[in-house]
């Protein structure tokens, strides 16, 4: 979506310009995942509802399985000493990239 912040995009070695995935913040300002289909240009994403603050630090991973289509996002705040949180999600459907 246009209202989502990108700080991470993977692209592959075959020039396609849309990265193959991304970590990044909504409009609302929590991290998603999004990846698109090995085999297409089709998209799809997790989101979190995970809290960022402006002005703290933040550990932001994610990781994909291409193979059944599952996101898992890591979130843990830096600043207060927070503990690791994940949240995991699968792709249900591929929507137009």
């Amino acid at each position: 979506t246009t209202d989502t912040q990108v700080f991470f995009a993977a692209r592959n070695e075959f020039g396609v310009t849309s990265p193959r995935a991304f970590l990044g913040l909504n409009g609302s300002g929590n991290p998603r995942f999004g990846m698109r289909e090995v085999d297409g240009d089709g998209f799809g994403d997790v989101g979190t509802t995970f809290t960022v603050t402006a002005g703290k630090t933040y550990f932001v991973a994610a990781t994909a399985n291409y193979a059944t289509n599952s996101v898992t996002v890591y979130f843990r705040n830096i600043t207060d000493n927070g503990a690791l949180q994940s949240t995991s999600g699968t792709v249900a459907a591929w929507s137009a990239g």
